[in-house]
């Protein structure tokens, strides 16, 4: 066996090699041969374009093999490689993207139909592109804006009319317009509730919507929430609407909550600020806590409480005097003789002038265990029951 190894090949290395075996012995010899055919290298590969920009619906070339677009379109966008292959091997060139453009396509507006005076309008134009379009935008043949989103204000009344919007394209060098139409309307300036009665449980009040400027209609929200125009089975409090007014028939406890007038118009609704509305009740459920009886020199504590709205004034009274014995809704003394009968507390709420009262008895711990002994009136009653029961079995 015999190897021939050729220098690095060239172009002028190829043709036929023949090999020749030869036995010394025989004299006896053999030929074969082989067809090199010596093929250069691919060195490199690249995409190359004629044309600056590839425009949709219009003729593209990408060349390497040539490959025509007839007509590209936004979709042939993306990323292209070419390869080179022969008998050897293949070689791909580096990614090559394309880029599309095309549009603009017609503008999209985004804004209100309506607007109130001395308020702004904004508007934002929008469209399909590439690369993005730029924008203007015309009032009354007059340029106002040059870019996507135009702010119109503060508006009058004679700023209502046709607000136009143009893209356009620096690459496609095409233009494209959409128009919106916008109507300037008197503000409403300010929205405000009021009332001018204290707010007392089962009493009727009025609630009303004072209003600067024209408006069309009004609703009322309770806790962030709307209201029906009259109040229904469902709802837990009575009331209903009368013009800009909201009448309780009667205020109860569940009237309580957050208020807020809306007045609308065609442009906006225009909430008032936030009206807390706390009834006031009560006093109910008064009740005293504490020993009814103590040692002598021992410290007591007795407690007065209500449920009311506003908190309650509490004032002690001890028997049936007349000068209080203190006031607050705690009250505290040392167990004595002097201190014992019964206690009254008074319970008031300011607002509803209601008072409501309750008592107490509190004894000395010892003379309660004692043993009983009758004052004056007792051993009458006693002597005169005796009488009579004397004369019953005569």
């Amino acid at each position: 066996m015999s190897e021939y190894m050729t220098p690095p090949l060239t172009e002028d290395k190829g043709g036929e090699y023949i090999c020749m075996a030869i036995n010394s012995i025989t004299g006896k010899h053999s030929n074969a041969s082989v067809l090199l055919t010596v093929i250069g290298p691919i060195k490199s590969v690249q995409i190359d374009t004629s044309q600056p920009h590839a425009l949709e619906n219009y003729s593209y070339n990408l060349t390497c093999r040539t490959v025509t677009f007839w007509p590209v379109d936004r979709y042939d966008a993306g990323l292209y490689q070419c390869m080179a292959t022969n008998a050897v091997g293949n070689v791909t060139s580096k990614d090559y993207m394309l880029h599309v453009n095309f549009g603009p396509e017609e503008p999209t507006i985004y804004g209100p139909d309506f607007g109130e005076t001395e308020r702004d309008a904004v508007f934002i134009c929008s469209a399909t592109s590439v690369p993005p379009s730029t924008y203007t935008w015309w009032f009354n043949d007059s340029l106002v804006a040059n870019t996507s989103e135009f702010r119109a204000g503060p508006l009058s009344l004679n700023m209502s009319g046709t607000y136009t919007c143009m893209a356009h394209n620096n690459v496609t060098r095409k233009n494209i317009t959409n128009s919106t139409m916008l109507t300037v309307i008197e503000a409403i300036e300010s929205v405000m509730i009021q009332s001018n009665t204290t707010p007392i449980n089962y009493e009727n009040i009025t609630l009303t919507c004072h209003i600067v400027g024209p408006f069309d209609t009004i609703y009322w929200m309770k806790d962030n929430m709307q209201l029906n125009l009259n109040a229904s089975e469902t709802d837990s409090f009575m009331y209903n609407f009368e013009k800009n007014m909201m009448h309780f028939t009667p205020l109860t406890i569940n009237s309580n909550g957050t208020y807020q007038c809306v007045a609308t118009n065609r442009a906006a609704h225009h909430k008032s600020p936030h009206y807390a509305l706390i009834v006031n009740y009560g006093p109910l459920n008064v009740n005293i806590s504490g020993p009814e009886s103590a040692k002598v020199g021992a410290s007591v504590s007795l407690t007065c409480s209500a449920v009311s709205q506003p908190e309650c004034n509490f004032t002690w009274f001890l028997n049936n005097q007349s000068t209080p014995v203190g006031k607050g809704s705690i009250l505290k003394f040392n167990a004595s003789e002097s201190q014992t009968g019964k206690y009254h507390c008074t319970a008031t709420n300011s607002v509803t002038n209601i008072t409501m009262e309750q008592s107490k008895t509190f004894a000395i711990a010892d003379h309660a265990s004692a043993s009983y002994i009758p004052n004056k009136g007792a051993l009458l009653l006693m002597g005169l029951y005796s009488f009579f029961a004397h004369l019953l079995f005569l």
